[in-house]
């Protein structure tokens, strides 16, 4: 439909049972779309499921009539791409929807990212791994031995971490800073000095002695900060909503 409401092409034909997409746009010549309708062809009609957002711009431009009702259902607000768990005002919907678009995250079978569920070190390694460029090859056992075996035949968990590795715990802060570090000195990378200087974290003393270089690095980098009150709480655990906006600076970092 162009925007003076002639319609250029048909995309089927009211012969056809089942589902059928299709695209609208305000200028038919550039094939720059606004929405998606989603179009179902049964036997007494033809039915399209759209927002009324969509409705709207579609009457506006094309100057059809609408007859009819909606469900009368609420709207319900907006998804992150496709989890149902993330509303697009949450604070961490952008970073959510830049690591599924890269492939660094994925979410449950039930359709939820889980935003404030802690993150384990398996999830972790795996999503590290994404920006290792590394083949991982399968392993028997539990479905991240792969990973783990990957992280480490590359030496990167530090022996700080591996004394108490448990794959399936929730990772703490000064473990993920130290398996950042650790990746990030064996793998090459084009991360720019964020912050200068030593981090002066007011409970630096807390931090162990295997994690220290890689918060500083992470410190450096931008990759992690502190929370209030000057501290970096070593010993906390980190939310996969907290992780994504962690691994969209590692992304700008690794050039992903």
């Amino acid at each position: 439909a162009q925007s003076d409401g002639e319609v250029m092409e048909m995309m089927a034909d009211d012969t056809i049972i089942g589902n059928a997409y299709a695209e609208f746009g305000i200028d038919g010549e550039s094939w720059e779309y606004e929405v998606i309708l989603t179009a179902f062809f049964a036997d007494d009609g033809q039915y399209c499921l759209t927002t009324q957002a969509a409705l709207d711009r579609f009457v506006e431009v094309t100057g059809a009539e609408v007859t009819g009702t909606s469900t009368g259902s609420e709207e319900q607000p907006a998804e992150v791409s496709g989890f149902s768990d993330v509303s697009a005002d949450a604070w961490y919907a952008g970073y959510v929807e830049t690591v599924a678009e890269k492939g660094l995250f994925s979410g449950n079978e039930d359709g939820t990212f889980a935003p404030e569920a802690n993150m384990t070190y398996a999830q972790f390694l795996v999503v590290l791994s994404q920006f290792s460029g590394d083949a991982i090859p399968g392993a028997e056992g539990a479905w991240y031995q792969g990973y783990v075996n990957w992280a480490e035949e590359a030496d990167l968990i530090p022996a700080g971490v591996g004394e108490s590795f448990n794959p399936d715990a929730a990772i703490t802060r000064q473990d993920m800073a130290a398996l950042f570090g650790s990746f990030l000195n064996t793998y090459d990378h084009s991360g720019e000095t964020v912050n200068s200087g030593e981090t002066s974290f007011a409970d630096a003393g807390s931090i162990a002695d295997y994690a220290a270089d890689g918060v500083q690095i992470c410190y450096q980098l931008g990759i992690m900060s502190g929370k209030d009150g000057s501290v970096f709480d070593p010993m906390g655990t980190a939310t996969r909503a907290e992780v994504a906006v962690t691994m969209v600076q590692m992304a700008r970092i690794m050039e992903r």
